[in-house]
């Protein structure tokens, strides 16, 4: 990648990139598995076979089966260990403060790439799902290369830049359904640069018209097969009200509410200051069409049909906020340029304090994940060494759910050799037992009318109780 001659932003560039990665690899595997996790792990079992590994994947997840595929692929090469899948978020989380980068040296040819990069690799949403067995670090990477590619296929439709498009593109929409809104956005770009400048990129609409067909075929299947839109599994989503206007997630982006407003107001400025660049369907323009279809197309869908919008579906939209805030900031004024810096370098550093990421160099860091290994442990350290799991979600997804859990429960028993016996039911219990309920899988509570409690212990989102026979 052409981005500088000037070896000194080099050393910044390469700093900033060892700096995010330590950030992302530091105490990764310091959390047990989140309940998304349990799912994630549980399907891609390098243990069973391809076609109940789709069919566990169809009865709890709402996003296709490849991603779980691929690390179903990824388990059976170097072992199926826990501690090995985040490190896959992890990379490609590294790598996108690179691509994104990148992307930001396209648009602007400035230094604002460096600025790009900073916040990228300082950004605490980012970090946080880095750290997790899930596929929203990967789709970000993906998505950005897939934007790579479509900014080099408008400058040159080559057999390279075009055969990546592809790569990229499809890649990015078999890993999740979301990718449909990069899509329409290059349609919708490619359209208005027709209608106004009378330009036509065959080769780029002829390859959209390929991965459409490719897209529309494949999110059919996924549909078809995924738990019902009726289902009450889905009681988490809800569509955003009035008030969302004033947020946009940019909270939970950048880590606070003051943060989110301090970078949403930026990113409006920066809106205002690209207005030409915008009408005149620059680069930056096709950046600004992705940022407003990525709250458009799933708000529309959502009242429609049903919600579906959440932070981490759209993590993407990071990607055009961060590019056309730094292109702002570095097209500034002298002052105003370096005042602008300094206030977001700052304020992202001082959150970054605030979050475990940084506080836990300093001070015991909390648990905020299930403290499942814990509660085995503690069993194990009793006289009685037998238990059962409290899984009480929604019923049509009860079932998986158990199964999920129990996969995770036996490699942690096996893992650290732990003699302990699970009952499957309370039929089995002769005299007590303990029950393991995790909170978030028990939407009805861990309370239970019809049992006799002899001893609670609480820990994070995890309850374990000891209980007499029914």
């Amino acid at each position: 990648m052409k981005i500088i001659k000037n070896h000194s932003f080099n050393i910044f560039l390469i700093l900033i990139l060892i700096i995010g990665s330590f950030l992302r690899i530091y105490n990764i595997n310091f959390e047990d598995l989140w309940i998304d996790e349990i799912s994630t792990f549980w399907i891609s079992n390098p243990n069973i076979d391809f076609e109940t590994s789709y069919k566990n994947n169809s009865s709890l997840e709402v996003q296709p089966f490849f991603y779980n595929f691929l690390m179903k692929i990824y388990f059976s090469f170097l072992g199926y260990n826990v501690d090995y899948g985040r490190y896959v978020s992890a990379i490609f989380s590294t790598l996108s403060i690179l691509s994104v980068s990148y992307i930001s040296w396209t648009i602007s040819k400035n230094k604002s790439y460096l600025l790009t990069a900073f916040l990228v690799s300082f950004n605490i949403f980012l970090i946080s799902y880095a750290q997790e067995l899930r596929v929203y670090s990967i789709l970000f990477f993906f998505i950005s290369l897939t934007i790579i590619f479509i900014l080099q296929s408008l400058k040159e439709e080559n057999f390279f830049n075009i055969f990546f498009l592809n790569f990229a593109f499809i890649f990015s929409i078999f890993l999740h359904p979301f990718s449909l809104i990069l899509l329409f956005s290059t349609i919708l770009y490619l359209l208005l640069i027709f209608l106004v400048k009378k330009i036509l990129y065959k080769k780029i609409i002829y390859s959209l018209i390929g991965i459409s067909v490719i897209a529309i075929i494949y999110n059919l299947v996924h549909l078809i097969n995924l738990v019902p839109d009726s289902s009450e599994a889905y009681f988490f989503l809800d569509n955003p009200n009035l008030k969302f206007i004033t947020n946009m997630y940019f909270s939970k982006f950048f880590g606070s509410r003051i943060l989110g407003l301090c970078f949403l107001f930026l990113f409006l400025f920066a809106l205002k200051f690209s207005i030409q660049k915008i009408l005149a369907l620059r680069e930056v323009s096709f950046l600004f069409i992705f940022f407003l279809l990525s709250y458009v197309v799933p708000i529309i869908y959502g009242f429609l049909f049903h919600p579906i919008i959440q932070p981490k579906y759209i993590i993407f939209v990071i990607i055009p906020i961060i590019v056309i805030i730094s292109d702002f900031i570095y097209l500034s004024k002298k002052n105003i340029k370096f005042f602008l810096i300094f206030l977001s370098i700052f304020i992202t550093v001082g959150n970054l304090i605030t979050e475990q990421t940084v506080r836990q160099f300093f001070i015991d860091r909390p648990h905020y994940k299930p403290e499942i290994n814990k509660s085995l442990k503690l069993i194990q350290s009793t006289n009685n060494k037998k238990f059962i799991i409290k899984v009480d979600p929604h019923d049509d997804i009860k079932k998986p759910w158990t199964y999920a859990v129990e996969n995770y429960l036996f490699y942690l028993i096996k893992k650290n050799k732990l003699n302990i016996e699970y009952l499957d039911n309370y039929k089995k219990i002769e005299n007590s037992v303990w029950v393991i309920c995790i909170h978030d899988l028990n939407y009805h509570g861990c309370a239970d009318d019809n049992i006799i409690i002899q001893k609670k212990i609480d820990l994070n989102r995890v309850t374990l109780s000891l209980i007499l026979e029914r």
